[in-house]
């Protein structure tokens, strides 16, 4: 029960991230939203797959760690696009705010 408790201190904030994401998406369909949605969603995804079904199947005997290179061969470099796109998605929106609050400041009407 403990595990449990424990675990959802990294799943709710991860789902909490990617529904904003998506409601972003959602309201305004432009390439930063996109990338954002995307981005956090694989991290959803990969923390799901970190807290719930790796121990799942570590605890069925499976020796994930020794045996299941293969999981995390394929685990890291899904999550480090992921993280890559969230944080284009990032760096675009920040960028699109930037710009417009530049033109507003310029075109005061």
């Amino acid at each position: 029960m403990d595990n449990i408790i424990s675990s959802l201190g990294y799943i709710i904030p991860q789902f909490l991230i990617a529904g904003v994401c998506i409601f972003y998406l959602l309201k305004k369909s432009s390439t930063d939203a996109i990338l954002l949605a995307i981005g956090s969603s694989i991290g959803a995804l990969l923390t799901i797959f970190n807290v719930g079904i790796i121990p799942m199947l570590y605890e069925q005997g499976y020796d994930v760690y020794s045996e299941g290179g293969l999981y995390f061969t394929i685990i890291g470099p899904v999550g480090l696009i992921g993280s890559l796109l969230f944080a284009g998605g990032l760096i675009a929106l920040i960028n699109s705010h930037i710009k417009l609050k530049e033109s507003i400041e310029q075109n005061p009407n």
